[in-house]
């Protein structure tokens, strides 16, 4: 039994806790109550070391307990109940969650079969029995005191706490044998599956003494709507591609770099950009976002291709003082060593004060050109471009550094600077900044292999800054109409990136198979883990953060799709639209004429403020609780981005409709989708001697594992 398992003597009271641990079992709350039971020792048997293992056992070395508390290991089954009786007091610590409200769990009945009292928090349904019964005492959940006192009052009177059990019929009701016939009623009821009578037994008998005979399920009878004429079931397996095979690489590339907070809206960028698609060369926009997650959908509307324009987050670390720790902050370190390359200066007599210019201290002029240049280098040196065009002083200096680089890899990369005159730059118009820019100018240029003077670019494309807009707005609607005649007269949805549970891949063949003229394409993240679902593109976490990726993903979907489903508040073309943001793909998507439209799943748009006061027991009824730390902040982000969205918005299950129909009554039900192929019974169910249910939760938690 447990008390020889731990070693312990008969007169030793033990008290005894059976089963998963984990935090929201409680047992720690039993060693903090063994700390005021001085005589007590404590036995938890259990199963492999998981990881909270080891916390309960610094939690228990803290305490100072270690002597009276004990793990064993698990006994087989059919040992369970002798293994316990050997205990004194039977304990359940459990906190609060919907689950363990509603539930007599396994090991009640396991030590009222051993014969203990038992000792409950005060979950719902257990507490009650136990006060009914009278067979132990019920403490507050968490509160370790009161599980000590309710231990003392169970050692005072033993007897009289085990007295029920010996009730008639009492421990032959609350057994599996008799608990069987009501599962397997609860089947029959459920699955319509009729087992074949026998007599002269219960119904658990009947399943398990034999084969039964189910009624027939070979016919249509699913509800499911015929396959319209001439539209063959597909049977199609996934692509299964990963990040951007079999996407079209550009040969060549050109990337119009901007490094001011104005600088994409200025004329010198969209014309540059738009001489280069003149030639047929990909060419890319690329500047700073200063004040938000970076962007490749808010699109001003004097540049031409939001799926070539990628806005990087660059937070102002230098510009707002936050990097006064230098040489323990790795982008001050990678500021650092640009700028030691460039002046030829030792980075180490960087580490304390960034380079001047000539009459000019950096923090006090223009430290955002620090901050810009730690953003833009790495996308820019992913994107591997032949020329960079600079647009300005803070661009040309990102570029100079850029090219050194290139040259170090054997590549050579072509910077080409375009002075802006007297544009307006975005940064403070004061005259140390003034100065600054024409420093940084001074510096950079003759390390450029060419210079324009400020207007050239747009007098050689015929595109003043004045008439801008509206050619820009020519181009862009001659774009639309092209990419739209492009694409297949039938429709092409796309949906991702989530694929929850594979939903996204049912959607899917769902649209393929019942809506005629239908293709469907499912992108999805890849995960680690033994669950992966089907879908024709993964996208691995390198290319989910890959900008190269990003900009070849907007492009295919551009070109190909009619409709894309965008899943849980997430772009389907990675990091660099806006951060991983809904927003960074929907708006881009729809204003290139795709109907775009976004499906919740759960725990993506249920709010877990809004859960608690919905359902009384809520697994979010306590707000400081991990579970509600966890997911609140996340929808809070999730709902801001996707607050302004007017389009259809979808949910996978009815209950979710409670968190959207105040933002969005138009919200629709878009049922889950059941492949009855694949989940058709092989051997018939219920006719093995021990059934097993799988059960694969994303959040235990949360599905009341």
């Amino acid at each position: 039994g447990v008390r020889g398992a731990a070693g312990l003597p008969d007169d030793v009271p033990v008290l005894v806790y059976s089963g998963w641990l984990a935090p929201e079992r409680g047992v720690d709350t039993l060693a903090e109550a063994l700390v005021e039971l001085p005589e007590a020792h404590a036995v938890v048997v259990a199963g492999d070391r998981r990881p909270y293992f080891a916390e309960l056992e610094a939690r228990v070395a803290e305490l100072g307990v270690g002597d009276r508390f004990h793990f064993v290991p698990y006994v087989d089954p059919e040992q369970v109940v002798d293994h316990l009786s050997t205990a004194t007091v039977g304990i359940i610590p459990l906190r609060h969650l919907p689950n363990h409200e509603i539930s007599l769990i396994t090991k009640y009945y396991e030590y009222m079969h051993a014969g203990l009292p038992i000792v409950v928090s005060d979950v719902k349904t257990m507490a009650a029995f136990t006060r009914e019964l009278g067979c132990g005492e019920v403490f507050t959940a968490g509160d370790a005191h009161g599980l000590a006192d309710a231990v003392r009052k169970v050692l005072a009177d033993r007897g009289r706490y085990v007295k029920p059990y010996a009730a008639d019929g009492l421990l032959e009701e609350h057994s599996w044998d008799r608990q069987t016939e009501n599962v397997a009623a609860l089947y029959e009821r459920l699955t319509g599956l009729v087992p074949e009578g026998r007599a002269g037994g219960t119904l658990a008998d009947e399943l398990l003494a034999g084969v039964p005979r189910f009624a027939d399920a070979t016919d249509r009878g699913d509800g499911l709507p015929e396959v319209p004429d001439g539209h063959a079931e597909p049977s199609r397996a996934p692509a299964e591609l990963v990040d951007g095979a079999e996407l079209p690489s550009p040969e060549r590339r050109v990337v119009v770099l901007v490094g001011t907070p104005t600088g994409v809206r200025r004329g010198v960028a969209t014309a540059v950009a738009d001489a280069a698609r003149a030639d047929g060369t990909d060419a890319v926009i690329l500047g700073p976002d200063f004040a938000g997650p970076g962007d490749s959908s808010r699109r001003p509307a004097d540049v031409l291709d939001a799926a070539q324009v990628l806005l990087v987050p660059a937070p102002k670390t230098v510009a707002s003082g936050r990097d006064r720790r230098r040489g323990t902050d790795e982008a001050q370190n990678r500021a650092a060593r640009t700028y030691a390359d460039f002046l030829g200066r030792p980075a180490s007599s960087l580490l304390d004060k960034l380079p001047e210019l000539p009459q000019v201290g950096w923090r006090a002029a223009l430290p955002e050109a620090i901050d810009a240049e730690v953003a833009l280098a790495p996308v820019l040196d992913a994107l591997k471009p032949e020329v960079v065009h600079a647009c300005d002083p803070v661009a040309l200096l990102i570029a100079s550094h850029a090219a050194a680089r290139a040259t170090k890899a054997g590549r050579k990369l072509h910077v080409a600077y375009h002075r802006p005159g007297a544009d307006p730059t975005g940064f403070p118009d004061t005259k140390d900044v003034r100065r600054a820019l024409q420093a940084l100018e001074r510096l950079g240029a003759p390390r450029a292999d060419e210079v324009h003077a400020p207007g050239a670019a747009q007098r050689a494309s015929g595109t003043q800054e004045a008439g801008s807009r509206a050619a820009v707005a020519d181009v862009t609607a001659e774009r639309s109409t092209s990419s739209a005649s492009a694409r297949d007269a039938s429709a092409h949805l796309v949906i991702g990136p989530a694929n929850m549970a594979g939903q996204g891949w049912a959607w899917a063949q769902a649209a393929e198979r019942f809506l005629p003229g239908v293709s469907a394409e499912v992108l999805a993240l890849h995960r680690d883990g033994p669950l992966r679902f089907p879908a024709d593109r993964y996208l691995t976490s390198s290319g989910w953060e890959s900008a190269d990726l990003h900009l070849a993903l907007r492009r295919h979907v551009v070109e190909n799709a009619t409709h894309v489903l965008l899943e849980s508040g997430l772009p389907v073309s990675g990091k660099a639209a806006r951060s991983g943001r809904f927003s960074g793909d929907a708006y881009p998507l729809r204003d290139a004429g795709i109907n775009v439209g976004l499906v919740f799943h759960g725990s993506d748009i249920r709010n877990p403020r809004r859960h608690r006061e919905l359902y009384a027991e809520s697994p979010f009824a306590d707000p400081n609780s991990q579970v509600s730390q966890d997911l609140q902040p996340r929808y809070d982000a999730r709902i801001a981005d996707v607050a302004d969205w007017d389009g259809p918005v979808f949910v996978s299950t009815p209950d979710l409709l409670d968190f959207v129909a105040d933002r969005w009554p138009h919200a629709v039900w878009l049922p889950v989708v059941i492949d009855l192929d694949a989940w058709r019974p092989g051997p018939e169910p219920l006719t093995r001697g021990k059934p097993v249910v799988l059960h694969a939760p994303s959040r235990g938690t949360l599905k009341s594992s």
